[in-house]
């Protein structure tokens, strides 16, 4: 049975006439009529005894009773909904990995948003789902096909050494999966076959392998120019696209769209960042 058929059942029930049950739900006394006889030709079943006084039938009253459940869960998921609304509207949630948070923090700092920002660090393809974030800051293409970007620029990568270090450990080499993704393709500029005493799977962990003196080390070039611990060797012609992309296929709210414009913003004017 459709909800509304379930409805209309119960509120014959509940007020005990077709009339008042016409009534409460706002239509013609001859559309209940018809419309309880059409449900009682479709179930195969008498629902209500007709005579001097309506008598509902145990089936009918069986049903009034789900639908009474049926309203209180509807009542539940309104409430949840409205929540959902209002948590959603006084916060703008962005998603990205650990390296551009650095980026995102920074340009957070710059734009002026008067939203309220929850940043969720991860690579995890479930933190993308519409609904859950409204944006998200990533290298290469897009996460999902549903997300609409743009391209902000190309990461800018370098060699960089611990700054006056009189002996040279070699390279901070990175592990075989880090190495291996097509977002980290840079790292192919460390050779597979140097010295090194070392191995890292974040990108993280091998600047601070670097600063320690632990070897050279290929990073993004905005986290070493600002090091005071490392130094520049030489630039790397081989970054990789940033995206800032916008969760779903239909127009995002205004707030949102407010936060990735001026965000996109605030990135693309960071010095030393781009290409």
């Amino acid at each position: 049975m459709r909800w509304a058929d379930i409805a209309t059942v119960a509120a014959v029930v509940r007020t005990g006439s077709f009339l008042a049950a016409a009534r409460e739900l706002g239509v013609r006394h001859s559309s209940i009529s018809r419309r309880i006889a059409a449900i009682e030709e479709d179930v195969g079943e008498t629902l209500f005894v007709r005579g001097r006084r309506l008598a509902a039938t145990a089936l009918a009253r069986d049903i009034e009773r789900h639908a009474a459940d049926m309203a209180v869960a509807a009542r539940r998921v309104d409430a949840t909904l409205a929540e959902r609304r209002a948590r959603r509207a006084a916060e703008v949630v962005i998603t990205t990995n650990d390296v551009l948070a650095v980026l995102l923090f920074r340009a957070l700092a710059r734009a002026e948003i008067s939203a309220r920002i929850r940043v969720v660090v991860s690579d995890e393809q479930r933190d993308l789902e519409p609904g859950r974030t409204d944006l998200a800051l990533r290298p290469t293409g897009a996460p999902l096909r549903s997300w609409r970007g743009r391209r902000l620029g190309v990461l800018a990568v370098a060699v960089f050494r611990p700054r006056a270090q009189a002996t040279d450990p070699g390279w901070v080499f990175p592990a075989g999966e880090l190495r291996g993704r097509a977002t980290t393709r840079w790292l192919r500029a460390v050779p597979k076959d140097g010295p090194g005493p070392i191995e890292c799977d974040r990108i993280l962990a091998t600047r601070d392998a670097c600063a320690a003196g632990l070897g050279r080390a290929v990073l993004p070039a905005f986290l070493g120019l600002d090091d005071p611990r490392l130094e520049l060797i030489e630039r790397v012609d081989d970054g990789i696209p940033v995206w800032l992309f916008v969760a779903g296929s239909r127009r995002a709210p205004d707030a949102v769209r407010l936060v990735a414009d001026r965000l996109a913003s605030a990135l693309r004017g960071q010095r030393g960042v781009w290409a």
